[in-house]
């Protein structure tokens, strides 16, 4: 039978000064980089940008279309930070379509509510245009004060 001496034993490779210190360094660079993830993930909630997916046009109509009530309508395009910018075309098509006067009017007062207190959201720059359809809010990154007279 062989015994196993103090020495032996620290002088294995798994008890070596060098393992330890190249796991704090492994450790020290996950940490950091965890916190520089959270970190940029915090920060994007902060800049305006929004988890609630859009609500675009084409759901408006189709939600419209199922039967779903103006209320829910308006909730959710509340709830998305939506902001949309209308023609007289685009309006007349909606009325078509069957979105309620009430959803339109709703779409209409906010889009007027922001550009009156953030004025350079009357150029195009600021708008994502898709399919024909003007779009911004919180989703396309508009800072929160953008936004301030949202609900007015």
């Amino acid at each position: 039978m062989q015994h196993t001496t103090l020495k032996d034993i620290t002088q294995t490779k798994w008890l070596t000064k060098q393992k330890p210190v190249q796991f704090a360094r492994q450790n020290y660079f996950f940490i950091l980089f965890s916190a520089a993830v959270l970190m940029f993930v915090s920060g994007c909630s902060s800049l305006g940008y929004n988890n609630v997916p859009p609500i675009k046009i084409p759901e408006i109509v189709n939600l419209s279309k199922q039967g779903v009530s103006p209320q829910q309508i308006i909730e959710k395009i509340k709830n998305a930070g939506m902001v949309y910018r209308l023609n007289a075309k685009q309006v007349e098509s909606l009325h078509k379509q069957g979105v309620s006067n009430e959803v339109i009017n709703y779409m209409q007062q906010v889009y007027r509510n922001v550009i009156k207190n953030q004025q350079q959201l009357e150029d195009d720059d600021q708008w994502i245009n898709e399919d024909g359809w003007w779009y911004g809010g919180s989703y396309y990154g508009w800072p929160d004060e953008w936004l301030t007279y949202y609900y007015d």
